[in-house]
């Protein structure tokens, strides 16, 4: 095979653009890369670690804290920050409304054991009793849990 002018010319060429894309890439400062933002501040939101119905009495396996960023905490939702004993301290309420697993709990859903808000009956259950009759179970106009 003959080498040509015009081949010398291009090999050439080839070679000075490749040592100049080799030294401008060797000069060149790398790229920064921009620094990940830092998380969103979180808040404690109780929430129901099961499904609880209405007249259920609220034990430590029926709620557990669960973090969600502050900024989209709605009002009325107990918070850790406000309430940090908030387990402890509901544990025994009775149940108002029903909370399907995960959904977030609100105060005017549970009605602490023991209190009666306005008076009225805040909730009542059906239990069978051992002749098969019902027995109405909840809380009193006075305010206490009967049996």
């Amino acid at each position: 095979m003959k080498i040509t002018p015009a081949r010398l010319a291009v090999l050439g060429v080839a070679l000075v653009a490749g040592i100049g894309a080799a030294l401008l890439a060797s000069r060149s400062n790398p790229s920064v890369i921009a620094a990940a933002p830092p998380p969103p501040s979180t808040d404690g939101v109780l929430v129901a670690a099961k499904e609880l119905n209405l007249g259920d009495i609220v034990d430590e396996s029926g709620m557990r804290w669960e973090d969600w960023p502050m900024d989209h905490i709605p009002e009325g939702l107990v918070r850790k920050s406000a309430l940090p004993g908030g387990i402890e301290e509901l544990k025994g309420s009775v149940v108002r409304a029903n909370f399907a697993a995960g959904e977030p709990s609100r105060r005017d859903r549970l009605v602490r054991h023991g209190r009666c808000e306005g008076g009225r009956r805040a909730t009542s259950r059906l239990q069978q009793r051992a002749d098969g009759g019902p027995q109405r179970r909840g809380i009193t106009r006075q305010g206490t849990l009967s049996k």
